[in-house]
Order: structure tokens, then sequence, then C-alpha cells
């Protein structure tokens, strides 16, 4: 037989190994992630980090996962490696989970709780190989975790902070989850706040030279630090985005309430680990406020349409602080009541695989969707129509559409106007039409800015003579933009600044104070009459 630290080990590989498995069966690519590797695509084609040809738009939020697809772009196999990528990161997390396992003596039964609170969670799975970023965060959490709690004592978790940095070049919201850890770090070697940031000076510059650093090159580069997105997310009344956030959570806990309880349980238990004199369960207590607070933002934000996908990195934190009470509680930890933890186990196991097997309609009461159920449930899709030679006859081609994140692939010379503003400054700072879908507002568009940026989809069967080059479209498509109509000055003079900010000269001293005036205001596009405007990108329907 096998000593037990070796069985326990044995077990840990057989079970990562098997989770890993999982994840590779589960292998697919979300629409959304397909906006990302446009970026990825331009700018391993030399055109720079943008998704339509000459326009600088941040219209991405994962600005470390968007250069790591680049690197697939360059080899022309950008969704196989975005798969491939994500099952990289799984490798990583699940390297990091045993080892994280192993420093807080969870052992067999530790991790395999923490593999089935989150592995056999349907959304959790779903986004370690959904070309999105969510693998990365949940890596780069898990090994701050780590790192911090690898760190000797009387050290700075320098690379803890530069592994939260790199968290947050992937997801700026990840800060929510890694900071309790750090401030937890510094608070169990008794530093005071101005002793922490003397001790940690050197990882404290490192992150403040890449997330700084990033945000001024986006301030220059695209005009305002924050992603395109921010502004395209937001704007809707408090209340009811806050309504939208609940019923998102309500959704993932409803459809997995065994993870939903796992994490609860990890809530409950932080104040308890704080209390604690051992040092490893005050860093836990840190990663559980994180993971509230990460859980309270969701709610905040508006949740978002895809089933359980802002959930699962405060799920993994909870998941881990979980299985450290419960394996640490007197009443699970003694010899009688042993059994009850393994059952608990057992119960946890069962439930999880069971409810995994769920999924929702395509449009439930919420308008939250199970996307690799609904949609795909199969191979990964080719979202490439390929290049069409006859748009060379055409200049600009432009379309309307909400949907850019499906449809980007018919060539890389459409310029979309996205209906929903994720990639579209002008959009974004629209009013709101329909604030139904948490994160995807449809907007009241000026007509006249359709006109401008000269849609296609304004012209009868625009579309299909654009996508079949008929080059009688573009003297028609010419007109529009010659003469765009604008309704007031104020429309035309904010389509001007937003056109200088997007496509001027980058050192263009008018842009230069542009970029000063659209970070510090947001600059909302003002409302019209309804026969002024359009909800551009509806399906089989033109914008006019």
């Amino acid at each position: 037989m096998l000593p037990a630290v070796q069985f326990d080990r044995v077990t840990t590989a057989a079970m990562c190994v098997a989770a890993l498995g999982l994840t590779a069966g589960y292998s697919w690519v979300c629409d959304d992630a397909t906006i990302s590797m446009r970026y990825a695509d331009n700018l391993a084609g030399g055109h720079g980090l943008v998704f339509n040809l000459g326009e600088r738009v941040q219209g991405f939020t994962n600005p470390l996962w968007t250069l790591l697809l680049a690197i697939g772009a360059v080899f022309e196999s950008n969704q196989r490696w975005a798969v491939g990528l994500g099952l990289l990161c799984t490798a990583g997390l699940l390297a990091v989970l045993a080892a994280i396992s192993r420093r807080l003596e969870l052992g067999v039964w530790g991790i395999a709780f923490v593999l089935g609170a989150t592995f056999l969670c349907d959304p959790f799975l779903q986004f370690q190989t959904s070309g999105l970023e969510t693998s990365l965060v949940n890596l780069l959490v898990a090994a701050t975790l780590l790192a911090a709690l690898a760190t000797p004592r009387g050290s700075a978790p320098n690379l803890a902070i530069v592994l939260a940095a790199l968290a947050m070049l992937t997801r700026l919201d990840s800060l929510l989850l890694t900071a309790p850890m750090l401030v937890a770090a510094h608070a169990i070697v008794g530093d005071r706040p101005r002793a922490a940031l003397a001790r940690a000076w050197r990882g404290y510059a490192i992150a403040g030279v890449l997330v700084l650093g990033w945000m001024s090159f986006a301030a220059l580069y695209y005009g305002y630090p924050l992603p395109n997105t921010y502004y395209a997310k937001t704007g809707a009344p408090r209340i009811g985005t806050i309504g939208l956030g609940l019923r998102y959570v309500a959704d993932f806990a409803l459809l997995r309430a065994p993870s939903a309880l796992v994490a609860a349980v990890g809530l409950a238990a932080t104040p308890r680990l704080w209390r604690s004199d051992i040092r490893g369960d005050r860093l836990l207590a840190g990663a559980g406020l994180g993971a509230g607070l990460a859980v309270l933002y969701v709610v905040w934000v508006g949740g978002d349409y895809m089933h359980g996908r802002f959930l699962c990195s405060p799920l993994l934190v909870l998941a881990i602080v979980a299985a450290r009470a419960l394996n640490s509680s007197p009443r699970l930890s003694g010899a009688a009541p042993r059994s009850r933890r393994w059952l608990l186990l057992a119960a946890l196991l069962v439930t999880a695989a069971a409810t995994s097997l769920a999924w929702r309609p395509t449009h439930g009461p919420t308008r939250v969707t199970n996307e690799r159920a609904d949609w795909y449930g199969g191979p990964i899709p080719n979202f490439r129509v390929g290049v069409l030679p006859a748009l060379d006859l055409i200049a600009e081609p432009t379309l309307s559409h909400h949907l850019i994140g499906q449809r980007f692939g018919d060539d890389p010379r459409i310029v979309w106007i996205d209906g929903y503003g994720l990639v579209d400054p002008f959009v974004a700072r629209c009013p709101i039409a329909d604030a139904g879908r948490s994160g995807h507002f449809e907007r009241r568009i000026p007509l006249a800015y359709m006109r401008a940026r000269g849609d296609a989809r304004l012209l009868a069967h625009g579309e299909a003579r654009l996508l079949a080059g008929d080059p009688t479209l573009g003297p028609e498509l010419a007109r529009l933009r010659a003469d765009p109509r604008w309704p007031s000055a104020e429309l035309e003079r904010r389509y001007d600044e937003l056109m200088l900010l997007t496509r001027g000269p980058i050192f263009d001293p008018a842009r230069l104070r542009l970029i000063v005036k659209y970070t510090l205001s947001r600059q909302s596009i003002p409302d019209l009459e309804h026969a002024e405007v359009t909800r551009a990108g509806v399906d089989g329907e033109h914008p006019g």
C-alpha cells in the first residue's frame, strides 16, 4: 500500500487530471469572445489594437487576455488557440489549487470539495474554455492567494502584488477579489500602512508600472483610460440595474444550488477565520471578504446576460474558504464525525453533477442565458465567413448590427456600427432605449449618425448588396455621408470630437485637450425626437 502522504498526492493528481479532461470535453467558443479575437487579428495583421480598421476604440475589458490571443492570430488559429489557452490556464489553476490544498492541509477531502463546487458547476466549467478571459482571471486570483500564503513571515508579498496587478490587466474589477488578500497579508504581520508600503515597494512599483502604464497608454491611444464598454454598460437607472443584478445572483443560486450553498458557507465562515490565530486562516478571511465584495459589485452593475459568468471567480475563492472552515470544524474533524464529512462531500458531488445537467431556455424571465447549451452545445463554431474580394469596389463598407460578436468574420474591412455601443463610443453615449438585458442596452441613435457613417442598412437591400460587392452601392453611401442632416450643431460637434479622438492623429493638440474632457466627464449624447432616432442593429430591420 502507498504511504498516506503519497496516496493523497496520487489521488489529488488523479482528480485534477479528471477535472482537466472534463474541461476539455466542454471546449467551445462564446460569440462575445470573437470581439477580443478581432482585436487580436487586427493587431497581428499590423493594423493596431482596433476592432474597426483605422478606428481606435477600446471595446474590450481584458487587455492581457487579448494580447495573448494575438499569439494565436499570428498563426491564424485564433479560436483553437483561445480554447488551448483556456486549457493551459485550467491546468495551471489545478496545480495552484493542489498547492493551496497542501499549504492549508485540506487533504483529499478538501481538494475534492473545492473541485466539486467549481468543476461540477456548469457555468464555471463553461467559462474555462469559452474564449473569454475567465480562466486567466481564475488562475491569477488563485495564484495571488497562493503567493500570499507562501510569503515567509517578515517578508513582503511582492509576488502576490504583481500577480494581483496581472489579474487587474486581465479584468480591472478583479481588484475587488485581490485587494483584501493583500491587505490581510500585511495585517497579519502587524505592518502599519506606511510600513507595509515601505516593505513591499518593489511589488507595488512593478504593479504600478503594469496597471498605470496600460491605463496611460489607453488614455493616449483610445482617448480615455476606461474601456468603452464602461460607457456602453452603464447609464441605466441604478435601482433597475440593482434589480437585474439581484435576479442574476438569484438565477445562479436557484440553478446551481449546491455551489451557491458552498459560497454561502464560505461567506459565513469568513469572520470566524479572521478571528483565528492561524496565519493562513486570516489570509483566507481576506480572500472571503474580497469574494463578497465582488458579488456585491456584480449586483451593483446589474449582473450579466450569461448565466453565472461573473460569479465564477468569487465561487472559486469561497469554495477554498468553505473547505478550510469545514475541514477544521470541531463537528466534522473528530474521529467519529469524519464520516459526516465524507457524506457531505458525496452529497455535494452528486447534487452538483445533477444540477449541472440543467440549462435555461434562451430567454427566461430574467433574460439570463446558458450560452453554451442554448447556442452551441457542440464543436467549436467557425465564425469566419472569409474575405470578400468584391468589397474592394466599395470605400469603407459599413454595417450596423447588435450581433457583431457573431458576424465580425464576414470581412475584416467591414466597419461595424455596434447597436449596443460596445465598440462604438458615440452609440455608447446615446440614451438607452431598452435596459432589460444586463450589459447590452439598445440605444436611441441619431439617424444622422448612421448616415454620417454610411450605414448600408439605411438603403434598400443594402446589406445584401454590400456583401455581394455591388459597385453601385459606393456612390449611394458616399451621398449618405455627404449629407447626414444633423438635427443640431451640438450633435455634429460631438460626432466631430469622437471622430477626432478615434481617428485623428494621436498627438494632435486638439485631440489631447479632448482626452482630458472625455476622461473627466461621460459627455452623454442628448436625446432626440422619435422621428430622428433609430435603434440600430435589430435583426431583420433597417435602422431607418
